[in-house]
């Protein structure tokens, strides 16, 4: 006997699915024979057998038997189930010859009595002829079926005038689940009622079967679907809320601000709720973990106590559309500097992607997305020359089946950092001039608003959200003109912060020479002097006569910086006018 028990119909609707598979078979060896005082016994010598001794094929014997044979209505035998079996409650099979039932099957050519109760004048042939046809069409009367259809009756008279009858009977009985009934108890409370909406008993008869409703015995089983979905014990996942968890870097490994290495596992949810027990969810995790690739070979699984293991396996492949080439970004290139009081960022241009070429973007993306083909310059899509990076003129490659990205700058490699040095010296005496250096300053900020923009004549803009001035109207009657207004905004834009990416140039006090940086010959490692004529006409005027007692002298790049040379030292050599000799003391 099998029963297939409990399941849900499907992972989504949650409604019950009760599904009952049976099959129990009971064979001759658990039933015995009983012949006594019926027409087996009198006119056939038939007694009782046992039949678990496997005695299926009975034998009798009765001397000078008569020719011609009388058969009435009443029993021909019983068949009795044992009461070492699961049938042994089971009603005995009282196995009757009903002679209408005989002549109603076709069988006229024998002669019928006392209302078709009574069939005279039966030789041995016709007797063979309506026992096996009584006892092959016997009907159990509660389960509908034939259970000795296999069963056989033969009968002779030897030359002696003895009569051998052989009884071959084979009774076989298969239950399935039309045969049984389901009742659902519960001494304590409804809880079958309560939480799966059933009813307390079930005819499985009446349900459906696997051959479109056709009741076979031996191969079928019942099945219930139940209308009304299941809410009880189970977990409710909201889209957008708990139907989701994440798989996060560690940060010494390939953490991200972006949380590009981020791997997301969802349940599918609605906004307003959708409802999973708990194997349900188990299963749907699994089937994540199976649909994403770096997920290979991870597995979550739910045990009998009910505690659940995960296995993480992670096994993502990071190709070159991975990665970004950074050149100059705001905050990865802060360090410390000589000469500066705090930490500060670099410039773009003082990077090696600018020494390299790479001048139009501080940043790229790798991937085959960025590729741009000129199709109006050349149909030849192969050609390098008419690939290049998105919106730059930068010739650019990606081979996806080696992951291979070549991209070439948009100008020439320029391998001078520094195109020229300054001398600054600071001789604390302020009657000179600088012969012909001029560098650069900073753009004023502090420009400060008219009179007539006040605080309560600024807006911001709903599209921007810049700060911005409308204009206003004086006490005595008098609106801002379109220049004032164009005026005033100017200011606010110039007091705006601005992302500094090129460096702001020199500006720098008490310049006194420029040192131009001819090292296009100069081999790596080589002491660099500058001697040209041009230094000699470099020089500082003053007002007068003065004393200098003391003075301050410091190396400068040509954007402002005071040079780093990593601990070497620099020297250089001053040539000085003395108009008036001091007399000695």
């Amino acid at each position: 006997l099998a029963v297939t028990g409990f399941t849900l119909k499907d992972v989504t609707n949650n409604k019950l699915r009760m599904r009952f598979y049976m099959n129990k078979e009971f064979t001759t060896n658990m039933y015995s024979f009983d012949a006594t005082g019926s027409l087996l016994n009198t006119d056939f010598g038939f007694t009782t057998h046992e039949l678990s001794t496997n005695i299926y094929k009975m034998t009798a014997t009765v001397p000078n038997s008569k020719v011609t044979f009388t058969l009435n209505n009443g029993t021909l035998f019983k068949v009795i189930p044992l009461t070492t079996y699961d049938n042994r409650f089971a009603d005995a099979y009282d196995v009757s010859l009903n002679c209408q039932n005989v002549l109603n099957s076709g069988r006229t050519g024998y002669t019928y009595t006392s209302n078709n109760t009574v069939i005279t004048g039966v030789n041995t042939d016709g007797v063979i002829d309506i026992m096996n046809y009584a006892i092959q069409t016997w009907t159990d009367p509660i389960l509908g079926i034939q259970p000795l259809s296999q069963s056989t009756f033969a009968c002779s008279i030897d030359a002696d005038g003895s009569l051998n009858s052989v009884f071959d009977i084979s009774v076989n009985v298969v239950l399935n689940s039309q045969n049984y009934s389901i009742v659902f108890t519960d001494e304590n409370s409804d809880s079958w009622s309560n939480y799966l909406h059933l009813d307390s008993s079930y005819v499985l008869k009446d349900w459906s079967y696997n051959n479109s409703g056709s009741k076979s015995y031996d191969a079928s089983y019942s099945q219930y679907d139940g209308n009304i979905t299941i809410t009880d014990n189970m977990i409710t996942l909201y889209d957008g809320s708990n139907n989701f968890f994440y798989i996060d870097p560690v940060s010494a490994g390939v953490t991200d601000s972006t949380n590009a290495n981020r791997i997301t596992v969802t349940i599918d949810a609605s906004a307003n709720g959708t409802k999973y027990t708990i194997d349900n969810i188990v299963e749907k995790m699994q089937q994540q973990f199976d649909a994403n690739a770096s997920l290979f070979g991870s597995s979550i699984k739910l045990d009998s106590a009910g505690y659940i293991t995960t296995r993480i396996n992670h096994s993502k492949i990071y190709k070159t559309s991975d990665y970004r080439i950074v050149f100059y970004d705001p905050y990865s290139f802060v360090r410390c500097f000589v000469g500066a009081s705090s930490v500060k960022n670099t410039s773009w241009d003082t990077t090696v992607g600018w020494i390299l070429g790479f001048r139009e973007l501080t940043e790229y993306p790798l991937g085959p997305e960025y590729i741009t083909i000129d199709n109006d310059a050349d149909k030849d899509a192969t050609d390098l020359e008419k690939k290049t990076y998105g919106t730059t003129m930068s010739p650019y490659t990606y081979d996806e089946s080696t992951n291979i990205a070549n991209i070439i700058g948009d100008t020439t490699v320029s391998v001078n950092l520094y195109n020229y040095f300054m001398i600054v010296l600071d001789d604390y005496a302020q009657n000179h001039l600088n012969d012909g250096l001029v560098t650069m300053s900073a753009s004023d900020k502090s420009m400060a608003s008219a009179s007539f923009a006040n605080k309560g004549t600024f807006t911001y803009d709903p599209v921007s959200g810049d700060k911005i001035f409308v204009g206003t109207t004086s006490a005595s009657g008098n609106k801002t003109t379109a220049k004032q207004i164009y005026a005033e905004n100017q200011k606010l834009i110039s007091r705006q912060p601005v992302k500094q990416e090129y460096s702001s140039g020199p500006f720098v006090q008490d310049v006194f020479a420029i040192i131009p940086l001819n090292v296009a010959s100069l081999a790596n490692g080589s002491v660099y002097v500058e001697t040209s004529s041009s230094l000699n006409k470099q020089e500082r005027l003053y007002f007068g006569p003065v004393n200098i007692s003391r003075m301050n002298i410091k190396l400068v790049n040509d954007r402002g910086d005071t040079v780093d040379l990593n601990g070497s030292d620099w020297s250089c050599t001053l040539q000085c006018d003395q108009l008036f000799q001091q007399k000695s003391l």
